[in-house]
C-alpha cells in the first residue's frame, strides 16, 4: 500500500545500503545509480521515484509504492517486492533474478528487456504490461493476471504459468519450451510462431487463440479448449504433442504439422485441417465431425471408433490408415487414397468414394449403404459380409476383390470390373450389373434373383447354385465357359445372348427366355425345360439328358443341329402344384423387398421427427409430404404381397383348376410388382440421401 500522507519532518537523508527506512515518503527522489543493497523500503512511498541502474539487490522493498517510478537498468537481484505496487512503472532491462514480486500490481508496467530468472510472480497483476523480449526463464507466475500483456520474444522456458490469466496477450515468437501452463485461460491470445516443445498446456483455454506457425513438438494438450483457435501455417508443429481429450472445434489447423500426435478422443468438430499432416497419429475415438480433412495426410493414421461423420475427407491419403467402426456417415472421401487401409466395421452410409483408391483396403462387414464409389480403383478389396444396399460402384475397378456374404442389393455396378472377384453366397436382389465385367467371378449360392445383367461379360464364371430367379441377362456379351451347374434361374430373360461351353446342368430353367439366342457346346444334363422359351434360338453341340418339361420334337430338332442327347424327356408328375411353389417364392420376394421399402421409409420418419424436434425443421417441410406419399404406395401394395389371402379371396384359380396360362399371368403380374417396389425403394432412398445432404446426421 502506498502511504502517501507518510512524510519526514523536513529532514533531508542520505539513504544507505542495509539502512532501514520502511515506511518513509520519498516520492520523486533521484537515486540513480545508487548501492542500495540490503536496504529496507517496506511500505515506502517511491511514486514517480527516479531509481535508474541503481542496485537493490537483496532489498526489501515489501508493500512499497512505486507507481510509474523509474527502475530502467535497476539490479534487483534477490530483492522482495511482495504486495507492492509498481502500476505504470518501467523496468526495463532490469536484472532482477531470483526476486520475490508475489500478489504485486504491475498494471501496464514496462518490462521489456528484462532478466527475471528464477524469480517469482505469483498471483501478480501484469494487465497490459509490456514483458517483450524479457528473459523469464524458470520463473513462477502461477495465478498471475496476464490480460493483454505483451510477451513478444520474450523467453518463459520452464516457466510456471499455471491458473494464470493470458488473455488476449501478446505472445509471438515467445520461448515456452518445457513451460507449465496447465488450467490457465489464453483466450485469444496470440502465439505465432511461439515455441512450445515440451510444454505442459493441459486443461488450457486457448478458445479463438493465434497459434500461426508455433511449435508444439511433443508438448502436453490434454483437455485443452482450442475452439476456433487458428493454427494455420506450414510451420506450425504439433508433432508428437499429446492433445488427448483435447477440445478443437471450429479450429483452423490448415497445414499443421501433427504427426505422431495423440488427438485420443479430441473434439475436432468442424475444425479445418485442410493439408495437416497426420502421418501415424493417434486419432481412435476423436470427433471429426463436419471437419474439413481435404488434401490431408493421414497415412498409418489411428482412426479407430472415430468419429467423422458428414466430415470432408477429399484427396486425403489414408493408406494404411486404421479406421475400423470408424463412424463415416455421410463422409466426403472422393479422390481419397486408402490402399491398405483398414476399414472393418466402418460405417460408410451415404458416404461419397467417388474415384477413390482402395486397392487391397480391409472393409469386412463394414457399411456402405447408399454409398457412392464411381470411378473407384479397388482391386483386392476385402468386402466380406459388407452392406452395400443401394451403393452405386459404377465404372470402377473391384477386380479381384472378396464380397462373400455382402449384401449388394439394388446397388448399381454398371460398366464395373469384378474380373476374378468372389460373390460366393453374397445378395445381390435387383442389382445392375449392366455392361459388368464377371469374367472369372466366382457367384456360388448368391442370391441375384431381379437382377440386371444386360451386356454383361461371365466368361468362365463360377455360378453354381446360384439364385437368378426373375433376372435378366439380355444382350450378354458372352456366357462362355461357365458353370450354372444347379442354378435357379426361373422365369430368368437370357435374350440375344451366346451361351458356349457352359454348363446348365441341374438348372431350374422353368419359363426361361432364350429366344434369339446362339448355345453351342453347352450341357443341359438334368436341368429343367418347363415352358422354354427357345424361338429363334440356334442350339448346336450342346448336351441333353433326363430333362423335364421339353418334348420329343423339340430334342429331335436339336439333335439335327448336332445336339447330342442322352436319356428320354419328361414332364413332372405335379406340374401344377410345381407352380404355385414357384408363384409362393416370387411372393415371397415381393413381400421381402416390400419390408425392405416400409424399413426406408421408417428410417427417413425416424430422422425427420427428430430434425422436428430440433427445430431444424418445420411441419411443413418437403419431407413429410414424400413420407405421406410412399406410405401410402407401401400400404397400396401390401395386399398385393399376401398370397394365403388372395387364395383365400379366391384370386387364384381353385385346386384342379389351374392351367399354365393361368400361372403365365401370374408369375408376370408378380414381376411387375417387384419391379415397381425395387422403383418406388429407389426414389424413397434418394430423398433420403437429399435430406441428409441438407440436414445433415442424427
Amino acid at each position: 500500500m502506498c502511504n502517501e500522507n507518510n512524510q519526514m519532518d523536513g529532514t533531508d537523508f542520505d539513504l544507505q545500503p542495509g539502512g532501514n527506512y520502511s515506511g518513509q515518503d520519498l516520492r520523486g527522489r533521484d537515486l540513480s545509480h545508487r548501492d542500495l543493497r540490503g536496504i529496507n523500503l517496506d511500505g515506502a512511498n517511491l511514486t514517480d521515484a527516479i531509481l535508474r541502474s541503481v542496485d537493490l539487490s537483496n532489498a526489501r522493498l515489501r508493500g512499497a509504492c512505486l507507481k510509474n517510478a523509474d527502475l530502467s537498468d535497476a539490479i534487483l537481484n534477490n530483492a522482495h517486492l511482495r504486495r507492492a505496487n509498481l502500476t505504470k512503472a518501467n523496468l526495463s532491462r532490469v536484472k532482477a533474478n531470483n526476486a520475490d514480486f508475489g500478489a504485486a500490481k504491475m498494471e501496464e508496467a514496462d518490462l521489456s528487456h528484462a532478466i527475471l530468472l528464477d524469480s517469482k510472480f505469483r498471483g501478480v497483476n501484469l494487465k497490459l504490461a509490456d514483458l517483450s523480449q524479457a528473459k523469464l526463464m524458470r520463473v513462477d507466475l502461477t495465478g498471475a493476471k496476464l490480460v493483454n500483456a505483451i510477451l513478444n520474444d520474450c523467453d518463459l522456458s520452464y516457466a510456471i504459468v499455471e491458473r494464470a490469466n493470458l488473455r488476449k496477450a501478446e505472445l509471438v515468437r515467445a520461448v515456452l519450451v518445457k513451460a507449465k501452463l496447465n488450467n490457465s485461460v489464453m483466450d485469444e491470445a496470440n502465439l505465432t510462431e511461439a515455441k512450445l516443445q515440451y510444454a505442459h498446456v493441459e486443461c488450457v483455454s486457448l478458445k479463438h487463440a493465434v497459434l500461426c506457425n508455433a511449435d508444439f513438438q511433443n508438448a502436453e494438450l490434454q483437455r485443452s479448449n482450442f475452439e476456433s483457435a487458428n493454427f494455420e501455417g506450414c510451420k506450425t508443429d504439433l508433432s508428437h504433442a499429446n492433445l488427448q481429450n483435447a477440445y478443437l472445434k471450429k479450429a483452423n489447423l490448415r497445414g499443421v504439422k501433427l504427426q505422431n500426435a495423440n488427438l485420443c478422443e479430441a473434439k475436432l468438430g468442424s475444425a479445418i485441417l485442410q493439408n495437416a499432416n497426420l502421418s501415424q497419429t493417434q486419432l481412435m475415438g476423436a470427433n471429426f465431425r463436419c471437419a474439413d480433412l481435404s488434401f490431408a495426410i493421414l497415412h498409418e493414421a489411428k482412426l479407430d471408433g472415430a468419429f467423422l461423420e458428414g466430415a470432408n475427407l477429399s484427396d486425403a491419403v489414408l493408406n494404411h490408415a486404421k479406421l475400423n467402426r470408424a463412424q463415416l456417415k455421410g463422409a466426403n472421401l472422393n479422390r481419397a487414397k486408402l490402399e491398405s487401409a483398414k476399414l472393418r466395421r466402418a460405417d460408410l452410409s451415404f458416404a461419397e468414394l467417388n474415384e477413390a483408391i482402395l486397392h487391397d483396403a480391409e472393409l469386412e462387414a463394414a457399411s456402405l449403404y447408399c454409398a457412392s464409389l464411381k470411378g473407384a480403383e479397388a482391386r483386392n478389396v476385402s468386402l466380406s459380409y459388407a452392406y452395400l444396399v443401394a451403393a452405386d460402384l459404377s465404372d470402377s475397378d473391384f477386380s479381384s476383390s472378396n464380397f462373400d456374404n455382402s449384401d449388394l442389393s439394388r446397388a448399381r455396378l454398371c460398366g464395373t470390373d469384378l474380373s476374378g472377384t468372389s460373390f460366393n453366397g453374397a445378395k445381390l436382389v435387383t442389382t445392375v450389373l449392366v455392361e459388368a465385367k464377371l469374367r472369372n467371378t466366382s457367384l456360388c449360392r448368391a442370391n441375384l434373383s431381379n437382377a440386371m445383367l444386360a451386356g454383361a461379360s461371365l466368361r468362365d464364371a463360377r455360378i453354381r447354385g446360384a439364385n437368378f430367379s426373375g433376372a435378366r441377362l439380355d444382350n450378354v456379351t458372352e456366357i462362355c465357359g461357365v458353370d450354372l451347374t444347379g442354378t435357379n434361374m426361373l422365369h430368368t430373360s437370357i435374350k440375344n445372348s451366346k451361351i458356349e461351353d457352359t454348363s446348365l446342368n441341374r438348372t431350374y430353367l422353368v419359363n426361361a427366355d432364350l429366344s434369339n439366342s446362339s448355345i453351342i457346346r453347352t450341357e443341359f444334363h438334368g436341368a429343367d425345360l418347363t415352358r422354354i422359351t427357345l424361338d429363334i434360338t440356334k442350339v448346336t453341340y450342346s448336351k441333353f439328358g433326363g430333362n423335364q418339361g421339353i418334348s420329343n420334337e423339340v430334342l429331335k430338332t436339336l439333335q439335327n443341329h448336332g445336339c447330342f442327347s442322352i436319356g428320354q424327356p419328361f414332364e413332372s408328375l405335379d406340374p401344377i402344384a410345381e407352380f404355385k411353389g414357384e408363384v409362393k417364392d416370387r411372393f415371397s420376394t415381393m413381400r421381402e423387398l416390400l419390408k425392405e421399402f416400409d424399413n426406408v421409409i421408417n428410417n427417413l420418419r425416424l430422422d425427420a421427427e427428430l430434425r422436428l424436434r430440433q427445430k431444424r425443421i418445420n411441419d411443413s417441410h418437403w419431407v413429410f409430404s414424400r413420407l405421406n406419399e410412399y406410405q401410402n404406395t407401401c400400404n397400396s401394395i401390401e395386399p398385393q404381397t399376401n398370397y394365403d389371402k388372395l387364395a383365400a379371396d379366391d384370386l387364384f384359380p381353385r385346386d384342379g383348376e389351374w392351367n399354365l396360362e393361368d400361372y403365365d399371368e401370374i408369375l408376370d403380374d408378380v414381376s411387375q410388382s417387384i419391379d415397381k417396389i425395387h422403383t418406388n425403394i429407389r426414389i424413397a432412398e434418394s430423398s433420403q440421401k437429399r435430406f441428409y445432404q441438407e440436414h445433415g446426421f442424427s
